[in-house]
């Protein structure tokens, strides 16, 4: 063969073989790049936006979260709106993410959203926000954030009833509307007039549809917090557990605008809203505690109706510091839930003095009375013991001589201030007393309760000559 045309074929081969590893280098490149953008998740996706129900002014923004570090990490979405519509201002509110774990905060001011999200944490949460009472129902409100956007539609309920019936002409569409506006008052007129149905409730269920309860207690940042020690500012997530009964008195059937109430436990904190109750209804929250579910047409002529229901509070301001007991009625009786509560200040012992049976000049006193004020910063004393050496005057050359010894139970509020003086204890049932020694035995071998000692000391007279200046 012709040694020119062999050289030609070998140099189109090479050419062949640089043009293919050249294809194939810029897919490879091609495939990289879009593998390195699809595995940088973003740390907060809108996902849905929507109206709760037609004619409540309550929103709900679905996200999905993800925070791989440990590190708290700040998010904020912007909100706008198009027409006359406002949010109501929300501060520091728990983000609860759909097993019912508090995973961050968030906050609304000046049409922004703040997200402030706990380290390691993964999944989707729901967050509800409330339109003012002077917002308009017709329009919509946005969110955006991080070229990402999501839009509620709003909607009255009584516009909706209306623009859902169709009409084929001018007449049917007059009778159309005449009917429509009926359905609507009767619709309405249901729902205010439906059943409280605890009264069919069968004798089994104790008065209630909550099947079971449970409280998470966490702190600002998420992190959980032991019940024995609550702080006013700790986080009760109450979670609830509800179901119908398939089988009510009277064989009565649950419909559209039945309803059923209770009350949260006492002693926490209640901020009235809304929300949903899954696909079967919505509830309320009252200012006094009490929550309102009422129930929609998607109950009606079905089986196995049950869901979920969850609040997050913490202990009232006007709780006192100390052990108590969360009670939640359900359908298997009470369930109860111990707690301590420990005041944000206090102090593990003081003590002041005070002069008795001085004569009209204020001088020469017979007696000196002590208070012992012990525990009112909350701690647990486990048979404790009290020992205060009978002290004398100022300079300690004034003998006093141990008269009587009572003690008192304290009532302490969060800030560890003494509210209340209870009635004294009972010595050889709740203390005894040896040689000027206290124990506390009985129900208070083991508690976290404050008491006030009160000693009273007769002073020796005989020593008034050489020592009267110390008692004027």
């Amino acid at each position: 063969m012709d040694k020119r045309k062999i050289g030609q074929q070998i140099y189109a081969l090479v050419l062949v073989l640089l043009l293919f590893l050249q294809s194939s280098a810029q897919v490879v490149g091609a495939v990289t790049a879009s593998s390195s953008g699809t595995n940088d998740p973003k740390t907060v996706q809108l996902l849905e936006a929507t109206q709760e129900t037609p004619g409540l002014r309550t929103i709900g923004l679905k996200l999905s979260l993800n925070n791989s570090t440990d590190e708290i990490v700040q998010e904020q979405v912007s909100v706008s709106f198009s027409g006359d519509q406002q949010l109501q201002e929300t501060a520091d509110a728990n983000i609860v993410d759909d097993a019912h774990r508090v995973v961050g905060q968030y906050s609304y001011s000046n049409s922004h959203l703040q997200l402030y999200l706990a380290g390691n944490i993964s999944g989707t949460a729901t967050i509800q926000l409330g339109l003012t009472d002077t917002s308009s129902l017709e329009g919509s409100v946005n969110f955006s954030t991080d070229g990402q956007n999501v839009t509620a539609k709003l909607s009255d309920t009584t516009s909706v009833a209306k623009d859902d019936k169709p009409s084929a002409n001018v007449s049917s569409k007059a009778a159309s509307s005449v009917a429509s506006k009926s359905q609507t008052a009767k619709t309405i007129s249901e729902s205010a007039e439906g059943n409280d149905i605890s009264q069919y409730l069968p004798d089994d269920s104790k008065g209630t549809i909550i099947t079971g309860a449970n409280i998470e207690f966490t702190d600002s940042k998420g992190n959980t917090v032991d019940p024995t020690q609550v702080r006013k500012d700790t986080n009760l997530n109450f979670q609830y557990t509800w179901a119908i009964p398939d089988e009510l008195k009277d064989g009565y059937q649950v419909k559209d605008g039945d309803y059923f109430s209770f009350k949260l436990p006492e002693r926490v904190t209640y901020k009235p809203g809304t929300g949903t109750l899954g696909d079967y209804g919505t509830y309320s929250i009252a200012a006094d505690g009490t929550v309102k579910f009422t129930f929609n047409s998607d109950v009606e002529n079905v089986n196995h109706i049950e869901g979920t229901f969850s609040y997050t509070s913490t202990i009232s301001s006007d709780s006192s510091s100390g052990k108590e007991d969360i009670v939640i009625d359900t359908t298997t009786g009470p369930v109860t839930i111990p707690i301590v509560v420990q005041p944000s200040g206090g102090n593990d012992i003081a003590k002041t003095g005070q002069l008795t049976g001085a004569n009209t000049s204020g001088n020469n006193p017979t007696g000196i009375t002590w208070n012992v004020t012990i525990n009112t910063n909350g701690q647990e004393l486990e048979n404790a013991t009290i020992s205060d050496p009978m002290p004398s005057d100022t300079t300690n050359t004034v003998p006093t001589t141990l008269k009587s010894v009572s003690v008192y139970p304290l009532t302490v509020d969060l800030n560890g201030n003494v509210t209340k003086t209870g009635a004294p204890l009972k010595e050889g049932t709740d203390y005894k007393v040896e040689n000027g020694k206290i124990t506390f035995i009985g129900a208070y071998a083991d508690t976290y309760q404050a008491f006030k000692i009160e000693y009273t000391s007769d002073i020796d007279s005989s020593k008034y000559v050489s020592s009267f200046s110390r008692f004027q």
